[in-house]
């Protein structure tokens, strides 16, 4: 071979061999470079994470203290009504026809027994609903309200409280038909209203079953028992 042509091919291979070198370099520095980039950009989006991250609790501290308050003076309000406690377990009993001397000795010859448990079957099944007084929905005194109006032509008074302060005082033991009922299911007394329909029964208007009929008697009932009145005689 010709000295010169193995020259040119040394220079040729040295040539490629420095290309290659330089296509690497230039590789791995881009590479490098655009890793750099990469890591820039996570460390900056994980900045401005938790940047607002940061931000986000105490917003949400702050909307959960408006919502606590809110509730809070919710609480309070639902407390001061006379809604019914949520522990109550034992509703509903069917109004069975007690025994003729029972019947005769619980029976109020003022008021018109058939009429009055004819409205309350009437209503029998309606949900509880704060502030209800009408077929859309009662609350307990509201419907001693309804009952008293449509079926004996009495206006009572629209809460438990002043219900509670109507006709006069009656022992359990002495309770006839037509007399309210009063529980404290809450910490104002009274705050559950009823009317007594005989042989240990009362109907009202509970806050899981709507208007219903309960025992007395039942020991729900019996630990919360407050008193009684009687408004017709």
């Amino acid at each position: 071979m010709h000295p010169a042509a193995s020259n040119y091919e040394h220079i040729s291979v040295e040539s490629m061999s420095h290309l290659l070198r330089r296509m690497a370099q230039n590789f791995f520095s881009a590479l490098f470079t655009s890793t750099l980039l990469w890591i820039l950009l996570i460390l900056v989006s994980t900045v401005l994470v938790l940047l607002f991250d940061g931000c986000s609790p105490s917003t949400t501290i702050s909307s959960d203290s408006t919502d606590i308050q809110t509730d809070s003076l919710d609480q309070e309000e639902f407390l001061s009504s006379e809604m019914e406690d949520e522990e109550e377990t034992e509703t509903f009993s069917p109004i069975t026809r007690p025994p003729k001397e029972l019947l005769s000795r619980e029976d109020n010859p003022a008021i018109d027994r058939r009429k009055v448990l004819t409205d309350i079957m009437a209503l029998m099944g309606i949900r509880y609903k704060r502030n209800g007084n009408d077929s859309t929905g009662f609350d307990c005194s509201g419907f001693t309200l309804k009952i008293f109006t449509d079926a004996l032509e009495i206006e009572l008074p629209r809460s438990s409280r002043a219900q509670y302060t109507t006709g006069k005082p009656v022992e359990q033991d002495s309770l006839k038909f037509g007399d309210l009922v009063f529980f404290k299911t809450r910490r104002i007394i009274p705050s559950h209203v009823g009317i007594y329909v005989g042989d240990g029964l009362f109907a009202h208007a509970s806050l899981k079953n709507g208007v219903t009929i309960s025992l007395l008697d039942s020991k729900y009932y019996r630990k919360r028992y407050l008193g009684a009145r009687r408004i017709i005689e």
